[in-house]
């Protein structure tokens, strides 16, 4: 019985655990078929994000921040420092 809740345990433990971890960004080009269905504006985007994202946010932690999207918003479109803040 013991041992049957010490299994159980380590599934939903480890269950947990994979759902909770950072998904590993895969160093590679986007697809030409999907990239070909996307508004040009999104076009433009993956294209920046290809060839300067790891120097716009060379970590995980940098990624998943609002200074990372105003990054972006500003390679297109210069923001005003109050835009900024609005974003912030």
């Amino acid at each position: 019985m013991f041992s049957g809740l010490v299994i159980i345990g380590f599934f939903i433990f480890g269950s947990y655990w994979l759902n909770t971890q950072p998904i590993w960004l895969i160093d590679s080009q986007i697809d030409s078929v999907l990239l070909s269905k996307l508004p040009v504006k999104n076009k433009q985007i993956l294209e920046l994000l290809e060839a300067r994202g790891k120097l716009m946010a060379p970590t995980y932690n940098d990624v998943v921040c609002t200074e990372f999207v105003i990054k972006v918003i500003d390679s297109f479109e210069p923001l005003s420092t109050r835009e900024k803040m609005i974003l912030e």
